[in-house]
Formats: C-alpha cells, structure tokens, sequence
C-alpha cells in the first residue's frame, strides 16, 4: 500500500443513520459574538498597520 489516494470504507460499514432527529434552533449573535468580532477585527486592522509600518521603515532606513 503507497498511502496515497482517499481512505476507503472497509466491509461491513455503512453511514450512520441519523434518522428525523430535529436540530437545535440557531441563536442569534449575542453581545458577546459582537464583540468578539470587533476585536478580532481591530486586532486585523492593527496587525496590518504593524506590518505596513515595518516595511515602510525598512525601506527608508535600509533595514
């Protein structure tokens, strides 16, 4: 066996039958999902801005 391609099922399995069992109703976005968000968010802004920063110097003082 080479180990390449897909993982194939072996004899005797078969998909589990998940019958008509009903989901949980999704929540809304909280407060927390919103804030969540904004960090992350402001945390992207600011890495961005940390890296056009740092290779704008370094352009400039040769580094």
């Amino acid at each position: 066996m080479s180990g390449t391609g897909p993982v194939e099922p072996g004899e005797g399995t078969h998909a589990r039958d998940t019958g008509d069992v009903p989901r949980p109703a999704a929540r809304p976005p909280g407060r927390l999902a919103r804030r969540r968000r904004t960090v992350l968010g402001g945390a992207a802004v600011l890495a961005v801005l940390a890296g056009g920063g740092y290779l704008y110097a370094g352009r400039q003082y040769g580094w």
